[in-house]
């Protein structure tokens, strides 16, 4: 097991901030040019991190707008089939008290019969 990585003593806060990008702080006479050159570098690289951020971002909205009507899509298909089952469900009770029951039960216990047959017909 691994222990904590030791900390570069010639490494300073502000190198690990920055991607170990170099401020070379151990010489206070610094080109102010060069400084400068850096944080101009720095900048950029931080503006072209926030425009892929901010595409990613825009990317993400866009697909959950599509996934949200196809999810209201799908609710509104679940209702009107529900709806029509309900009906359908209604209709057969209806039919089941008016006519005789046990000709309804054979016909019903038919259709199962063979909706099993060719179930296990196609799988072959």
């Amino acid at each position: 097991m691994a222990g904590p990585q030791p900390r570069n003593p010639y490494l300073s806060d502000r190198d690990a901030l920055f991607d170990g990008f170099r401020t070379n702080t151990s010489t206070p006479s610094s080109d102010p040019y060069l400084i400068e050159r850096q944080n101009d570098e720095q900048v950029a690289n931080l503006s072209e991190k926030m425009k892929t951020l901010k595409e990613v971002s825009l990317l993400i909205g866009e697909e959950m707008k599509r996934q949200n009507e196809f999810l209201d899509d799908m609710d509104d298909e679940m209702h009107s089939t529900r709806s029509l089952l309900g009906t359908t469900m209604n209709k057969l009770g209806v039919m089941m008290q008016t006519q005789s029951g046990s000709v309804m039960w054979i016909l019903i216990i038919f259709i199962f019969l063979v909706l099993i047959f060719v179930y296990f017909y196609i799988k072959k």
